[in-house]
């Protein structure tokens, strides 16, 4: 894996496909990662808002090096092999592993071991934040939390039949991703309880109705199939294996299979300005939505808008019967 300064310096650079993927990865990630339970467990658990800072803080910091340490190895990777790379022979996402072929066996053990180590650690992360999520509603109801466990093991074997099926890691990421950037506004905007008052209050920006954020999630999606419209996108198929993902003109465009005008694919999933402006419009669209649909919902309905307009009966009795049997 030798390699000269020259040769590092002629595969490296700053290029417009860089920092496009930088965009989208920045925003496809934050949409995620907001609804990761994993991440939210560790803000409950947390001892006080001062160490669930530091912890962040210092979480970030590792994970930074620890990215950087891998974007470093590929490009020597690519430096070391230009044209495997260029032409698909090599693929980037694994470009690691072929730094590591000229090394002993023992390194490659090494290797497994940790790779098994970090992608069982991060399941166990989501399944405890799934198994959390449902745990709260049933303790609310007075059932067993083991239904919760008993929901994640179902999803466990769904994932383990979908698995099978061998789809690319790096696709099924940016389907979750843009999922969640149709969603991520409408639902954190919700946290606003207070009208927002610009300029003195000659602009005032609605707290959000549910149904104005449900109806703001709707629009995220929507924007999605009209992008897959302008971009022309009836079928998901991986540029590379020839693999259909989806058919038909609706989810087809969930899959981000873009190709460059003369239709040969991008050097990477995440580049090309077309995903990059999606990830981008998405959540504009999507918040902008609830705002505009709860300032509709409130003119129509007034204060009434407010009250949930989906009720869910509680199995629990009311908290004023419940303290009453308490007196007596």
């Amino acid at each position: 894996n030798e390699l000269s300064a020259s040769e590092f310096n002629e595969a490296t650079g700053w290029f417009s496909k860089g920092f496009e993927a930088l965009v989208t990865l920045w925003i496809a990630i934050g949409s995620a990662e907001l609804f990761n339970q994993g991440t939210w467990q560790r803000v409950w658990a947390a001892k006080s808002d001062a160490d669930m800072r530091r912890g962040f803080l210092v979480g970030a910091l590792l994970v930074t090096l620890v990215m950087m340490f891998f974007g470093v190895m590929g490009m020597i990777a690519y430096a070391n092999d230009r044209e495997a790379y260029d032409t698909f022979q090599k693929l980037a996402y694994l470009s690691f592993f072929d730094l590591l072929l000229p090394l002993p066996r023992f390194w490659h053990f090494v290797t497994l071991a940790l790779l098994t180590t970090l992608a069982a650690s991060s399941v166990d992360t989501l399944q405890n934040g799934l198994a959390s999520v449902l745990s709260s509603d049933l303790v609310k109801h007075h059932l067993s939390t083991n239904w919760s466990r008993l929901v994640v093991v179902i999803l466990n074997i769904a994932a383990v039949i979908q698995s099978a099926d061998r789809f690319e890691v790096i696709p099924l990421f940016l389907v979750a991703d843009l999922v969640c950037a149709t969603s991520v506004g409408p639902l954190f905007a919700g946290l606003m309880t207070k009208d927002l008052e610009l300029f003195g209050g000659r602009l005032v920006i609605p707290a959000p109705t549910e149904l104005g954020a449900f109806l703001g999630c709707i629009a995220g999606m929507g924007t999605v199939m009209i992008n897959g419209h302008i971009n022309d996108v009836n079928k998901a198929v991986n540029p590379y294996t020839g693999k259909v993902y989806a058919r038909g003109p609706i989810f087809s465009y969930f899959w981000l299979t873009n190709t460059k005008a003369d239709g040969t694919p991008y050097e990477c999933s995440l580049c090309g300005t077309k995903t990059m402006v999606t990830f981008i419009v998405v959540p504009l669209v999507s918040t902008a939505c609830c705002f505009l649909f709860s300032a509709v919902d409130l003119y129509i309905g007034g204060e009434k808008a407010r009250q949930p307009f989906i009720n869910i009966p509680r199995l629990d009795p009311p908290e004023d019967s419940q303290s009453l049997n308490g007196l007596l």
